[in-house]
């Protein structure tokens, strides 16, 4: 095993040699004598070469030493002392390898997991305890993250908070639930919920189809009018109209058993200036005269003490939009109906200049009394009072068939039968408190709680009703229910529909005595009190933590507030559009209407949402209503202040929208012939309309007895188109014709004469809308009764509409405008601002021959352009070229800056100009609009989509009367009444039946 001379044997590296400090290749031999490791080889001479020429050193010379093979010896301490600082060193590389890494990131990219970072069983387990060394060392940081902005800027009082946020625009009491779930706006001086954050179109439709919608419209503005009733009927007359259906004054809203709906116009302006829809319940009368005297006074009438008659009482619900208006209105009536007298005391004998003084003084009065009444919140105008309970109640809608399913679950009769007292409060006023709760009180007569006995079974028979439109319609129901947030359930749930609770018995009058509308909830201390003594959420909370079996309901006792709370039955569409369509059914949008005291609103809101009820915004509910073919305040109402103020603000809106598009991304509307893409004009409409008035009557196939009556017509129409000629074309022409046309203006009828004769307005008066039905209408309601119509071959004006129906629209309503619903026949989906136009004879041949053919196509008009665009950008181009390329040097280097920032300003200056010489352009009436297109114009569409009930594209919207009436001249009997729709995006005509909405 000995080698020979230095040996070849196996080379070894001792670990601790000078010569591999540096890391160099020199190693040992074993030597012959003795086992290796033991003596340090020898170097040689060549060896030493090697490395002299490597590393430049001179070589050791021999020692007798080493030749002699005597073996050396290291202390391992000392040699560690004295390499202890390089060792640190080696220790501290192989723990930090260096970078800001950690150690599972230093690994191969297939070993790295997402959870490496948090769990410490995704590292492989050589880095495992490497790993969770460093996750300690993040753990203990003694320097703390400073905290967001967000946390940093949160105020200490947050109820302190969002009243400051409250100044400006009122919150409704849902406002925080909204806000964390919906896109909110700003309107009518509310933040109120716009729609909801999900894609969630289709699912509210299905909740209005088939369950149930959820809606908080507790932004409608209440008030009251108090005092007798034949004054208050006198008063309101001022402000509305029978020819517009039921008033204030009909039976069946005198008792308070149903609630009512009508329109009010500025005093004594009928058929102009319509100010908005206003829904209003009269107090039941009173059921018993031991209840004048109740010191509460919440259930009926009281006795007024100068005039011994009952003191009525009238709660009107109108839109925040017109809240200022009605009450500026209301506030001018009772001035009429009761102006200011002077005592007897202050009447001495005057003369005659002072008795006009003192007539033009009460003038002046009255004129004071209606500007301070826009600022005040409660009047009196002799017995009249008038009182604004604006964010008094909370009301909560409901639509669809569930919604009967849904307030069964989460209304539960109160159980009023308790004697024990309430220990008294002095925290809250000893004076106001007394010592029972007010139900206590309240239903302690034994008139109340029969009352409060009827109306429990009442509420058990319309629980059993499927959907709300088996209740008779308009109804309302008053009920005292227990606190909904005892009974909220543990999870979100939808409630399913029972069978073995239905019922198949009619719900009429019967079932609904007048003792079923009384409620205490009429009276200001009973809603003061439900407020104050509510239970806050901490209590109960509270309560429920103490609970043995945790889930359980909370027995609350007498402690636990009962509501008094009216249900409002909405019966939804029932106009005669859906009546004559089959595939349109009566009922679609029904549904009940919540009022409860304020502060209940979130107790509410949650039981029903946790029912089921899906929630929606402003848009579900304008889409709600165009799908009912009912019209939407403010939007669907052009002759009012509201709907024109909303009209302009989504005009500018959408010009603003349009005009920041690049020019070459933006829609042509003139190429494609849109008059008013932007509005709809139809005060022009109505303008242009009236010269065509005298071609109305030249019917075909009239009989002879009917001539002097046509005669008649046409001798009024032509003096309302003379004066429509004299207001849009240049006055000219002999002396003759100009007397000619004096004589006529003065014989014009009245209520085409005045102020109000060149102002358009929509037409109300439901006899003449239902005549204009059945002229639209007529081949298929009249198919049975008019048999010799359906033999005549003649247009639908002279078959269907009576001489008196065509007389009565043509000389008393030229200016108005007829509320229409359009439904596309085949393709084809309206939007706002569509255009309604007149089919040509060849249109309905062409739909005749082809069932499928689209509808026509506009033709491209002319550019209104006198110069083109491309021209003017090319010129600025080239200019921005030549600056490009002049030679520049490092001393006009800041000079040429400046230069390039003025430009900047200047160009920024020129493209706002041109921005506003645009919008400026929109903001014009077009010069014409009934000759704009191929096809005559005769209105257009406020609101349209698709119709996911019907399956097809539908609308809503306004025509011309006088448009209306020339295309029923225009309609043969038996062929159907057909317009065309076309969007002002769109050369495509399509084709759509057409039906009036009363």
């Amino acid at each position: 095993m000995a080698s020979q001379g230095g040996g070849n044997g196996k080379r070894h590296q001792p670990f601790f040699s000078d010569r591999n400090r540096g890391g160099g290749d020199a190693s040992n031999r074993h030597s012959s004598h003795g086992p290796p490791n033991k003596r340090p080889r020898v170097q040689g001479p060549s060896e030493a070469g090697r490395q002299q020429g490597r590393w430049g050193q001179t070589p050791r010379p021999a020692s007798s030493a080493f030749n002699l093979g005597i073996q050396f010896e290291i202390s391992v301490q000392k040699f560690a002392q004295s390499r202890a600082r390089e060792l640190d060193a080696l220790s501290r590389a192989v723990e930090y390898v260096g970078g800001a890494k950690l150690s599972f990131q230093r690994l191969p990219k297939h070993m790295r997991r997402r959870a490496m970072s948090h769990d410490i069983r995704r590292i492989p387990r050589r880095l495992r305890l490497k790993a969770q060394a460093e996750l300690e060392k993040r753990e203990k940081k003694s320097v703390s993250k400073r905290p967001s902005r967000r946390y940093r800027r949160r105020p200490g009082n947050l109820l302190q908070e969002y009243q400051r946020r409250q100044r400006r625009n009122v919150w409704l009491e849902t406002h925080i639930w909204h806000a964390k779930r919906f896109k909110m706006t700003t309107a009518w001086g509310y933040r109120l919920p716009l729609h909801p954050s999900d894609k969630s179109l289709r699912a509210c439709y299905r909740a209005t189809a088939h369950h149930c919608l959820l809606q908080d419209v507790s932004y409608e503005c209440c008030i009251e009018m108090r005092g007798q009733y034949q004054s208050i009927i006198d008063t309101l007359s001022h402000v509305c109209s029978k020819d517009t259906g039921l008033t204030f004054a009909a039976k069946a809203t005198a008792s308070g058993q149903r609630w009512g709906q009508v329109m009010l116009y500025t005093c004594d302006a009928y058929p102009h200036h319509a100010v908005a829809p206003v829904s209003f319940l009269w107090q039941p009368e009173e059921q018993s005269s031991e209840n004048n005297d109740s010191s509460l006074g919440p259930d009926g009438a009281r006795m007024d003490g100068n005039a011994g008659e009952k003191e009525s009482r009238l709660w009107m619900w109108c839109p925040p939009a017109a809240y200022s208006a009605v009450w500026t209105q209301l506030s001018q009536a009772c001035v009429l109906t009761s102006p200011p007298t002077p005592t007897p005391a202050q009447t001495p004998q005057r003369s005659e200049s002072q008795d006009s003084q003192v007539s033009s003084e009460v003038q002046s009065a009255n004129a004071s009394k209606v500007v301070q009444a826009a600022s005040a919140t409660e009047l009196a105008f002799g017995q009249l009072r008038l009182r604004s309970l604006k964010d008094q109640f909370v009301k909560l809608r409901l639509t669809g068939p569930a919604s009967n399913l849904v307030l069964s679950e989460t209304l539960k009769i109160a159980n009023v039968d308790s004697h024990s007292q309430r220990p008294n409060s002095e925290d809250d006023g000893g004076d106001t408190m007394t010592s029972k709760f007010w139900w206590q009180d309240y239903y302690a007569d034994e008139e109340h709680n029969s009352q409060f006995t009827t109306q429990e079974k009442v509420w058990q028979v319309l629980t059993k009703c499927q959907t709300p439109d088996e209740v008779p319609p308009r109804a309302a129901v008053a009920l005292t229910v227990r606190d909904p947030r005892v009974l909220l359930p543990a999870v979100r749930t939808k409630v399913a529909r029972e069978e073995a609770e239905s019922t198949t018995e009619v719900v009429n009058w019967e079932h609904l005595p007048l003792t079923s509308v009384v409620s205490p909830l009429w009276g200001d201390a009973v809603r003061t009190e439900v407020t104050k003594t509510k239970m806050t959420e901490q209590e109960l909370n509270k309560r429920r933590s103490q609970l043995l079996v945790p889930g359980s309901a909370v027995n609350l006792g007498d402690a636990e507030s009962r509501i008094p709370i009216l249900l409002l039955q909405r019966p939804g569409s029932q106009s005669a559009s859906s009546r004559d369509k089959p595939s349109l059914r009566t009922g679609v949008g029904s549904g009940w209407d919540l009022v409860a005291p304020k502060g209940w609103s979130m107790a509410f809101w949650v039981a029903m949402v946790y029912r089921g009820a899906r929630v929606g915004g402003l848009r579900e509910a304008r889409s709600l209503s165009t799908r009912s073919g009912l019209l939407h305040f403010p939007h669907d109402f052009p002759d009012c202040a509201a709907g024109l103020q909303e009209q302009g603000e989504s005009r500018d809106e959408a010009i603003d929208k349009h005009v920041r598009r690049p020019p070459a991304k933006r829609v042509n509307y003139s190429r494609l012939g849109a008059p008013a893409p932007f509005h709809c004009p139809f005060a022009q409409l109505v303008k242009e309309w009236l010269v065509k008035v005298p071609e109305l009557l030249n019917l075909t196939g009239t009989n002879a007895s009917s001539a002097s009556g046509e005669a008649l017509l046409t001798k009024k129409l032509d003096k309302a188109a003379v004066i429509q000629k004299v207001s849009v074309k240049e006055k000219s022409g002999t002396e003759k014709e100009k007397q000619n046309d004096s004589s006529l203006s003065s014989n014009v009828d009245r209520s085409n004469a005045g102020s109000h004769s060149t102002q358009s307005y929509v037409l109300r008066c439901r006899r003449l809308l239902l005549g204009l039905q059945e002229a639209v209408q007529g081949g298929k309601q009249k198919q049975n009764v008019n048999r010799k119509a359906q033999n005549t071959v003649g247009s639908r004006l002279s078959a269907f509409l009576s001489p008196k129906h065509r007389k009565d629209l043509v000389t008393g309503h030229l200016h108005s405008l007829v509320p229409i619903a359009t439904a596309c026949l085949c393709r084809g989906v309206p939007s706002g601002h569509a255009m309604v136009c007149l089919p040509s004879a060849a249109d309905l041949e062409l739909l005749a021959k082809d069932s499928s053919f689209g509808g026509p196509e506009e033709s491209l008009h002319q550019r209104t352009q006198t110069k083109p665009e491309k021209v003017q950008i090319a010129k600025e181009k080239r200019g921005t070229a030549v600056v490009k390329s002049t030679p520049t040097s490092a001393e006009n280097k800041k000079s040429q800056e400046s230069v390039k920032t003025s430009d900047s300003k200047d160009a920024q200056k020129s493209l706002n100009a041109k921005q506003l010489e645009e919008k400026a352009h929109f903001l014009k009436e077009p010069s014409r609009i009934l000759d704009a297109c191929d096809r005559p114009i005769i209105g257009f569409l406020t609101d349209g989509d698709f119709d996911l009930g019907q399956g097809h594209g539908s609308g809503i919207g306004f025509c011309s009367l006088v448009g209306l009436l020339s295309a029923l001249k225009g309609s043969n009997v038996n062929k159907p009444f057909l317009v065309l729709l076309r969007n002002p995006v769109s050369r495509r005509y399509r084709f759509a039946h057409l039906s009036v909405l009363t």
